[in-house]
């Protein structure tokens, strides 16, 4: 945190860590969770606005003010992601910086993958129906913060 609340400068609303950015690393995860995030980014950066190299990262900084325009509708990782697509939609600055994943060493994580990928499904099925009906592509103006994926 303390290296990625200094990039939440003036004009900026969200800081994502990214273990995909050129600068990251990705280290002892196995492959396929590697693939499926990649897969997820691909997706994703063809329907945003903002080509980042990492969508689903739950490690974030947001400035307070432009959190407080997004209304929670979906839960778990997909809600997080969902946030993102929110805020890029409505014209926010998203910067990634860069940090490096590594597999867990105690404890398991319980990514319920079956329940993770419906989700993003249906959270890329309404951004695919978003981009078919022409809303959504366009930078609106500072102020007019107010991200209206249903």
């Amino acid at each position: 945190l303390a290296r990625m609340i200094p990039r939440l400068r003036a004009g900026v609303d969200l800081v994502v860590a990214s273990p995909y950015h050129p600068e990251g690393a990705v280290r002892n995860v196995p492959r396929y969770q590697r693939a499926l995030s990649q897969s997820l980014a691909f997706f994703y950066r063809s329907l945003l606005r903002q080509p980042l190299h990492c969508y689903t990262s739950g490690f974030r900084v947001y400035r307070r003010s432009t959190l407080l325009t997004l209304p929670a509708l979906r839960s778990g990782r997909t809600g997080i992601t969902e946030m993102l697509a929110r805020l890029d939609l409505a014209g926010a600055t998203i910067v990634e910086h860069p940090v490096v994943l590594d597999a867990r060493i105690f404890g398991r994580s319980r990514p319920h993958a079956v329940r993770a990928l419906a989700g993003h499904a249906g959270l890329l099925a309404e951004l695919v129906w978003r981009r078919l009906r022409g809303d959504g592509r366009t930078r609106a103006t500072r102020g007019e913060l107010r991200p209206q994926l249903p």
